[in-house]
């Protein structure tokens, strides 16, 4: 008897542990409606999510993290966490964000020809 009750604990315990992580991964993936897109849904991921697996993500996306550091020169800013541990370089040709701003940036991930990735940012919306 004691046997059957420690397994059926654990199976709730594991269905339990699955739904929540499907939640959280719903949570940080959200979608948005842009207008200049025709309406379509874009995916927006917090920029963790991107720099754990920049290769998951093709196409047209929204990022969605904090401004780390701009270099106006070079036309390029570092989109990162918010303990600013994990950055990735944006590539943007328009007005440059505010330092320390929340941004969601939408754009593509690119791989360059040493094997990194950047982002080509196309349009930036303060949060």
């Amino acid at each position: 008897m004691k046997k059957k009750i420690i397994i059926g604990t654990i199976v709730i315990g594991l269905v339990l542990a699955t739904i929540g992580v499907y939640f959280i991964i719903n949570i940080t993936e959200k979608t948005v409606s842009q207008e200049e897109n025709n309406n379509q849904s874009i995916k927006v991921v917090n920029v963790d999510r991107v720099i754990s697996a920049p290769d998951h993500y093709k196409g047209f996306l929204g990022v969605e993290g904090i401004v780390i550091k701009i270099d106006e020169d070079k036309s390029i800013f570092l989109l990162g966490c918010e303990d600013a541990c994990i950055f990735i370089p944006v590539k943007y040709k328009g007005q440059m964000p505010e330092p320390n701003s929340e941004i969601i940036l939408y754009g593509e991930i690119k791989k360059q020809e040493d094997g990194r990735y950047v982002f080509e940012g196309k349009e930036v919306k303060r949060k």
